[in-house]
C-alpha cells in the first residue's frame, strides 16, 4: 500500500459526448488551499474576490499536477477545455471564462453531474456514491481529514467545487455526506483535490498515476 507517494487514478465517467469522455478523479488525490493569501505583519490580506481565474488552484493543476500524473503522451490526449464561471448563489461575481485541461466540478455541474440530491441536506443518509468520496493514502499522508465523528461518514473527505461560497474569498465544497455546501469554506483551508477532465476518445491512453 503506498502511503505518501503516487498511486494509481480511478476514474469515474461523468459523460460520453462528440468524441470525449468526462472523467472525475473518484477518490481526494490530494490536499490543496483553493488559494493561498499573503500575509502582512501576521494578518491575512482580504483585498480581493478569489475567482477561479485568478486562484492557486487553477495554477497548480494545471501546472505541477498534469505534468505530475499524466505523461507527455496521455496529456496531449486532455482537451482544453472552456469553463465558464458563473455566479455565486450569494450573488458574487464568478469571473471571467477560461480555457483549461484541468479543473474542478462547479456548483451546478455537481447537480448535473451527481445528481440533484447532492443540493438536498440529508441529516444521516449519504447522497450518493459519487458525491461523497474517500480520501488517497497519498492524500491522507498530506493531511485530508478524514471523518471519524459520524459512523455513516467514516472515512468520507471534504473537496473543493469551484464556484465561489458565501464571501468573495470563500469557495464551494462537498461535504462528508456527499452534500453540496453552497457556502463552502475560506479559501486558504487545506481540503480534498477531486479532479476533472475532458479526454479525447481516439488519441487517449488509459494508463496515468499521481
Amino acid at each position: 500500500i503506498l502511503e505518501n507517494g503516487p498511486e494509481p487514478i480511478e476514474w469515474l465517467v461523468l459523460d460520453v459526448k462528440d468524441g470525449k469522455a468526462f472523467l472525475l478523479a473518484r477518490y481526494g488525490l490530494d490536499r490543496h488551499q483553493y488559494h493561498t493569501e499573503a500575509m502582512i505583519n501576521g494578518d491575512i490580506k482580504r483585498p480581493m474576490t478569489i475567482t477561479w481565474e485568478m486562484c492557486d488552484m487553477r495554477e497548480w493543476l494545471n501546472n505541477e499536477f498534469i505534468n505530475v500524473a499524466f505523461t507527455n503522451e496521455e496529456i496531449q490526449s486532455i482537451v482544453l477545455t472552456l469553463i465558464t464561471n458563473p455566479p455565486s448563489k450569494y450573488g458574487y461575481d464568478g469571473g471571467d471564462d477560461t480555457w483549461d485541461k484541468v479543473f474542478l466540478l462547479s456548483g451546478e455541474e455537481t447537480k448535473k453531474y451527481l445528481g440533484e440530491e447532492v443540493w438536498i441536506n440529508k441529516e444521516i443518509k449519504y447522497c450518493n456514491d459519487k458525491a461523497y468520496t474517500k480520501p488517497t493514502a497519498y492524500a491522507i499522508a498530506q493531511g485530508v481529514e478524514a471523518a471519524h465523528y459520524r459512523i455513516w461518514y467514516d472515512g468520507n473527505c471534504q473537496w473543493w467545487v469551484r464556484t465561489l461560497g458565501k464571501g468573495t474569498n470563500w469557495a464551494g465544497m462537498i461535504s462528508f455526506d456527499g452534500g453540496y455546501n453552497v457556502g463552502g469554506r475560506y479559501v486558504d483551508a487545506g481540503l480534498a483535490v477531486r479532479p476533472v477532465i475532458w479526454i479525447d476518445l481516439e488519441t487517449a491512453n488509459a494508463r496515468n498515476a499521481y
